[in-house]
């Protein structure tokens, strides 16, 4: 009777019947019993392999977690650790771009725990990245570069402080190129370059010291320069009023032409200017026995070298002239002595023949006064 009243009760219990009287049966004794309720844990009907998750492709970083139908109020929260880190766990909003992670999401119904996780999920977000835009600008010895990037999938990475950049030219420059971040995108200063030259320059987008993308290439020559000097200048004298000039040039024009300027100066006026293809001139028709000074410089076309190479030179005598009047004035002493010779001769002659007739004069003379009788005595 007992173990129908205990029936009894377990059919009241489960609302099956509406009393749990035994009105047939005397009165039973007291039933002693306890009613301990069934907990269903999801746990025990979730399986974690039924989840499906989608790794985040881009930042700001989202794991998409979709669970089986009817499970409408589960969630997950994740935690995650950069690949060869220990302990150091990061949240979702916390993930970096570039950077493989290993995640593990908590799973929550109504915002509360129920001691159950999500499979470990790994990934890495890879971001675009585009460099648009580059604007250029050159003078003679450097090239100054402006950009703007972009990233569909990662909206903010333009302006994260762990991205950079490094941008180079080749031919290669002779000092390090400097980079600054903008916050759309970036500048470069790149110097010590050779002047008008062809140039291929690019910018490598990094972040956290790594490549993460491919480089940006554009082409840029830098502006006419200044010729380099002139080294050394040889100067001859091939005739008494001419000089010729020379000179080797190993170094750079730095722009569209390649002449020589050689101006020849006369004390500080200058007397004559010569162009030329090849460092190679002549002066001619110059006062002899002069001194003069030469300078050449380099020119490109809008450019001269900025130290003209100076020297100073001096033309001779001219020897025929001085063979003429050495000429004529072995001639006019010559003349001068023989007029004299002639003269003393004639003086010479004239004197005797002026002695010659006295002596006649004279011996007429004595002979008259010889002849002359004297005077008659008389008796």
């Amino acid at each position: 009777m007992a173990d129908l009243c205990g029936v009894r009760v377990l059919l009241l219990w489960a609302g099956i019947i509406g009393s749990a009287n035994c009105p047939q049966a005397p009165p039973p004794p007291q039933c002693s019993y306890t009613v301990t309720p069934v907990k269903f844990g999801f746990d025990d009907f979730l399986n974690a392999s039924e989840i499906r998750q989608i790794p985040p492709k881009g930042i700001p970083a989202k794991i998409n977690a979709t669970f089986p139908r009817n499970c409408n109020n589960l969630t997950a929260d994740y935690t995650c650790q950069e690949k060869g880190t220990i302990n150091d766990t990061k949240l979702e909003s916390e993930l970096e771009p570039f950077t493989e992670y290993s995640c593990t999401g908590q799973i929550k119904n109504n915002n509360v725990s129920i001691n159950k996780n999500t499979k470990d999920i790994q990934f890495t977000i890879d971001c675009d990245i585009t460099i648009n835009r580059i604007k250029q600008h050159a003078t003679s010895n450097s090239i100054n570069l402006s950009w703007t990037t972009t990233s569909r999938k990662c909206p903010d990475l333009p302006s994260h402080p762990k991205l950079s950049y490094d941008c180079s030219c080749v031919p290669t420059s002779k000092s390090k190129p400097i980079t600054y971040n903008t916050p759309s995108g970036g500048t470069c200063d790149v110097t010590g370059l050779e002047p008008f030259k062809d140039h291929t320059c690019k910018v490598q987008p990094k972040y956290n010291v790594r490549i993460v993308s491919e480089p940006k290439e554009v082409k840029q020559k830098t502006d006419i320069g200044v010729p380099d000097d002139i080294p050394s200048v040889s100067v001859m004298i091939p005739e008494h009023n001419v000089v010729k000039v020379t000179c080797t040039y190993p170094k750079r024009f730095n722009g569209p032409e390649k002449s020589y300027v050689a101006k020849l100066f006369y004390g500080s006026v200058l007397q004559k200017t010569l162009k030329n293809s090849k460092c190679e001139f002549e002066f001619k028709d110059l006062s002899y026995s002069t001194e003069y000074v030469v300078e050449v410089t380099a020119y490109n076309g809008h450019h001269f070298s900025k130290n003209p190479k100076k020297e100073t030179t001096s033309t001779s005598y001219n020897s025929f002239i001085i063979r003429l009047v050495i000429f004529l004035v072995f001639t006019i002493i010559t003349c001068v002595a023989v007029g004299v010779a002639v003269y003393k001769i004639f003086i010479w002659r004239r004197r005797e023949s002026r002695n010659g007739g006295n002596e006649d004069i004279m011996l007429e003379t004595t002979a008259i006064y010889a002849n002359i009788p004297g005077p008659e005595r008389q008796h």
